[in-house]
Formats: C-alpha cells, structure tokens, sequence
C-alpha cells in the first residue's frame, strides 16, 4: 500500500513483520542520499541499525526504515503526516519561532538529546547547525528586505530622470522647429520629424542626439528663443543623469535576484531540515510528549 511519506508499507510476512520505508528526496540521477533503519524491538526502546552501503545521513536528508512487529487490526492505521507539511504552511515569522525552538530544545535537555542521538543527530553540533541556519535565514530576510528597498529606490530614480529630460527635450524640441522647418538642414540634423518616444530608452537616445548636435553646431541655436548653451549643457546634464541612474538601476535589480536567490535557498535548507527533525523527534519521544512539547511538537 501507498505510504503518505512518499514509501511503501509491504504486506505483512508469515510471522506479521511489517517494513514501512519512508523516503526522503532522490537525487537527480535517483540515487538515495542517505538511509538508516531504526528496529523497535520493544515498547519504548528503540535500537539502531545501520544499513551497509549508503550513509545514515548525507545533506542533512534521511532515508528512514521503520520495522516493527504489528497485528493485522493495525494495518489500517494512519501513518504520520508528511515531514515538509508542517513547516512549509509556517510564515517566515513562525519558522524563525519554531525553528528556533526545535534546534534549541536538545541543548537545553539531555534527555531530548540523548533520544535523538539514535537516530544519528549529534549534540551539540548538529543543533548548533540548525541554528546557524535559522540565524542565517534571519539575515536574509533583512538583505533581501534592504536590497529591495534599494531596488525600489533606484526605479524611482530612473522615472523622475527621464521625467526631467522628457520636460526639457519636449521644450527645446517645440522651439527649435520653429526655427528649423521641415525641408531644412536643421530639421534633419536635429532629427526633428515625428513624435517624442514613449520608450524610456528610446526617449534618452534621441534626446543625447538633439543635445550633443546643438553643442558641437552652436549656429543651429541662433535665433532660437530659449535654446542657448547654457540649455544644451542642461539637457545634456539631464540625459547623462537619466543614463547613470538606469544603470544603477539595473545593478540594483541584480543585486535583489541575488539577495532573494539566497534567500530561498536558506529557506529551503532551513524547512527541510527543521522538518526531518521535527518527524524524527516525534517518532524518537513518541512515548514521552513532554519532552516534544518543549520542541513546540505535539505527538
């Protein structure tokens, strides 16, 4: 029968034996990344078995073996719930929380220590792991936070930029056709047919052209109300201005896709690994719910 874990639970032998597997994740080529088969012999005391050939833990994953002894009225029980479930419904705020709590609980408690040492977790190095991690998972939450605010910043930056050169080009642009009809040298040296563009990039190209054609032609200005040097060194200031926040833009967008990769990845290490715990410490304490209880768990 299906397993809820993702394994199987194979039919009962002759002497009703039962072996549940419960799988965690394969790897790409489908290799198990880790197994260890815990045997409960007795009530409450559980004793491990390493299985040869394929390490008990590899990437901080399990592949878990259960085998115990049931009767045909137990087959039909329902087995625990998914490891990832819990913690992956968590906000960001209850998994630093919980995390936190369930990483804390062995160091503080022997007893929950000693239980999960069966099971391959060692104290206090695995715990303080797990901590780092959430600390870790703290700090980027705040870099993603931060470059994103930076990000914001910038695009806010970029619109009001070609807002200003927008303002002066269309200005500038009205008077000298004025000046400069259609059919002149000007007309085409200004490039002064059609519309403005709309497209932020093309907006800035046209406008540098207009600018850096009136400061290297000065007799294009003359006659012409209001487009002096001192405007073509304001709208040239204006598109370089435009074009340096652009591409502060683009280094910010970068840098928040950098901040948020990293964040979903010590997010992902973070869940998973609090929830294979989390599924451990509830098979290891089984029998002893204060103790999960001090892990923020419940049996």
């Amino acid at each position: 029968m299906l397993h809820p874990l993702g394994g199987t639970a194979h039919p009962l032998d002759g002497i009703g034996n039962c072996l549940v597997v419960i799988l965690h994740p394969l790897d790409e080529a489908g290799d198990l990344l880790g197994r260890a088969a815990h045997r409960l012999d007795e009530p409450g005391n559980p004793s491990v078995q390493r299985t040869q050939g394929l390490g008990a833990r590899q990437n901080g994953l399990y592949i878990t073996s259960l085998t115990r002894t049931i009767t045909p009225s137990e087959t039909n029980v329902t087995l625990p719930r998914s490891i990832m479930t819990p913690f992956s419904q968590k906000t960001h705020a209850e998994l630093l929380k919980d995390a936190r709590t369930l990483y804390s609980g062995p160091l503080e408690d022997t007893e929950i220590a000693d239980a999960l040492a069966l099971y391959d977790y060692t104290a206090p190095d695995d715990f303080d792991a797990g901590l780092a991690l959430v600390e870790s998972f703290r700090t980027r939450l705040g870099d993603q936070s931060a470059e994103y605010a930076d990000k914001l910043a910038a695009s806010e930056a970029v619109r009001n930029a070609a807002a200003d050169v927008h303002a002066l080009y269309s200005a500038h642009r009205r008077v000298a056709r004025r000046r400069h009809p259609r059919g002149t040298d000007g007309y085409s040296a200004l490039d002064l047919s059609g519309p403005i563009p709309r497209a932020r990039a093309e907006l800035l190209k046209d406008a540098g052209i207009f600018y850096d054609t009136l400061a290297q032609r000065p007799d294009l200005t003359e006659g012409v109300r209001g487009l002096g040097p001192t405007q073509v060194t304001a709208g040239q200031d204006a598109v370089t201005a435009a074009r340096d926040a652009t591409d502060a833009l683009a280094r910010e967008k970068g840098e928040a896709e950098h901040a948020s990769d990293l964040l979903t990845q010590t997010e992902t290490q973070l869940r998973t690994g609090a929830a294979e715990l989390a599924e451990v410490a509830r098979i290891a304490l089984s029998d002893r719910p204060q103790l999960l209880e001090k892990l923020g768990l419940r049996a």
